[in-house]
């Protein structure tokens, strides 16, 4: 009966021991902007806070952390657009990341007025740029891309209320879409609809070129459909995410995470 129970023992610890081989825990590299950067979702008020972020977060139950990642590098950059992606890759490349994630797209709108917005075309070009990175540097190394949050919703639920516009009006943050807020002018209600639209093809744009890496998988707009309220929006400057708004990206991006990566080169 001892030796029975010891050669179970053993078979037991050999099989956990190849699973733990066969699943190692991940140096992950997490790429974006100042929603990764945890951006006012802190204690202090308009300072990054990547302990707060959905990607590498201590303070929230982050992407990385339910990965179990051995190694944790957050590489966003507060302000970045597309076109710093390609650099960002470098750097997690740079790094050994086994996991990337990246969350990046709303400063493409948000940078001036609408008038400068990103085209879809550089959008494209600047993503498909960053995902060559990977693939010359870090060819077995998996992409994950979250979607671009919902912006437009942000506009809804925050406009009528004075507090919001009065920090749009005097922090700029996205013109292109909060600068008079409350009008109801045809130009306005135009502008309003043609960031609209450029999101939702920047949005189409993340997933079809992810679509054509075997490594890479989109969450399929997961990020983009999530009901933000006013509690997951930042009470500072009524547009980044509170604690609970980084919490609930990152639950997104756990649940992307164990999706098998799309078919393609």
């Amino acid at each position: 009966m001892r030796r029975g129970l010891a050669l179970l023992v053993v078979l037991v610890a050999v099989l956990s021991g190849a699973a733990s081989a066969a699943t190692p825990s991940p140096t992950t590299a997490a790429l974006g902007d100042s929603i990764t950067r945890g951006f006012n979702a802190g204690l202090v008020p308009f300072r990054d806070a990547p302990s707060y972020s959905w990607a590498t977060g201590t303070e929230v139950s982050s992407a990385a952390q339910r990965l179990q990642s051995r190694a944790m590098f957050n590489d966003a950059k507060d302000g970045a657009r597309m076109r710093d992606l390609p650099a960002q890759a470098a750097r997690a490349a740079s790094q050994g990341a086994d996991r990337v994630l990246i969350l990046m797209g709303a400063n493409d709108i948000c940078h001036g007025d609408v008038a400068a917005m990103t085209s879809t075309a550089r959008f494209r070009s600047d993503f498909e740029s960053a995902l060559r990175v990977f693939t010359t540097r870090l060819p077995d190394a998996r992409i994950e891309v979250l979607s671009i949050p919902d912006l437009y919703r942000l506009w809804q639920i925050e406009s009528d209320r004075l507090l919001a516009r009065t920090a749009w009006r005097f922090l700029h943050l996205c013109d292109a879409l909060l600068t008079r807020a409350q009008s109801t002018a045809a130009a306005d209600l135009a502008r309003r609809s043609l960031v609209r639209s450029r999101l939702a093809a920047f949005n189409r744009t993340l997933g079809e070129v992810c679509a054509e890496y075997v490594r890479c998988a989109y969450d399929g707009g997961a990020a983009f459909r999530t009901r933000f309220g006013q509690a997951d929006v930042s009470s500072r400057d009524f547009f980044h995410p509170s604690k609970s708004g980084q919490q609930k990206l990152a639950d997104v991006a756990w649940r992307a995470s164990v999706r098998e990566p799309a078919a393609g080169r």
